[in-house]
């Protein structure tokens, strides 16, 4: 799960290098603040509004323990049907961990 966690970062990468963001985006496709009306940049946390992002921006890099839960969710469902979400997480955890 390492060795895949670190091919997706380096494609991840590969891909960052090769991203030309359009005017008003900055490297890693974050749309930066303007004082422009009506166009939501970067804010704060208290406001609660979401930062806008070009859609073609690079998609972030998954880790390993990502990797593993999800290509692993659906064996431990069938395995343990009666467990609820929390369950799940706290099982695959600690399979992951071992």
């Amino acid at each position: 799960w390492v060795a895949r966690a670190e091919a997706d970062k380096a494609r991840y990468l590969h891909e960052l290098a090769s991203y030309v963001p359009p005017p008003g985006f900055d490297a890693k496709g974050d749309m930066i603040a303007s004082n422009i009306p009506g166009i939501v940049g970067k804010t704060s946390r208290k406001t609660g509004t979401k930062t806008a992002r070009d859609p073609n921006a690079p998609k972030r890099n998954v880790s390993a323990y990502l990797l593993y839960q999800n290509a692993m969710r659906n064996q431990f469902k069938q395995e343990n049907p009666g467990m609820t979400f929390g369950q799940l997480a706290k099982y695959t955890s600690h399979m992951y961990k071992n």
